[in-house]
């Protein structure tokens, strides 16, 4: 009689860890779907995020959902919750620790960017040379993460931090 409980609940975890896993999947379709629209790459590269963050943050999220279809397999076949617990607090941790790491450039690029648009000393028209980088164009743009300059034949996205790090001379 053990035997068939044991051999239902296996049963039941394998099932539970398959819908997690198809979930996970439609989710993780669903979701670069909508986040590679042309619609979505412009609102996305206004924040200065590129298709590798949300290439990430797509598996972060698909292996999110299966690891909770694990645990709640493992919790069905009587792991306490405790266990879970701990597993949980792991996995928080793990999320900040990659929200951090993947922002690592975005947190100079926006303090700068803050700055820049306190002092008020760059604004859009104004023409300007970074002699360490070679550069000389007009700027077209300033956001929080980036400025757009533009020269006689392309444009460039300059990071808001190269602007404070490096010499800007003002030419007008």
């Amino acid at each position: 009689m053990d035997i068939v409980i044991i051999s239902f609940q296996i049963l039941q975890m394998s099932s539970i860890i398959f819908a997690s896993y198809l979930i996970a999947m439609f989710f993780s379709k669903w979701f670069l779907k909508i986040f590679t629209s042309k619609d979505s790459k412009k609102i996305l590269d206004s924040f200065g995020l590129d298709e590798s963050f949300i290439k990430s943050t797509n598996s972060f999220v698909k292996y999110g959902i299966i690891l909770f279809g694990i645990i709640l397999a493992l919790a069905n076949f009587g792991i306490g919750i405790v266990f879970m617990e701990i597993i949980f607090l792991v996995i928080f941790i793990a999320f900040i620790f990659s929200i951090i790491i993947s922002m690592r450039e975005l947190i100079p690029n926006v303090m700068s960017g803050l700055y820049l648009v306190s002092k008020k000393n760059l604004k859009k028209g104004d023409i300007i040379e970074i002699p360490e980088l070679r550069l000389k164009g007009k700027i077209e743009n300033m956001n929080l993460v980036h400025t757009s300059l533009s020269f006689k034949d392309r444009r460039a996205l300059i990071p808001n931090y190269l602007l404070i790090k490096k010499t800007v001379i003002k030419i007008r």
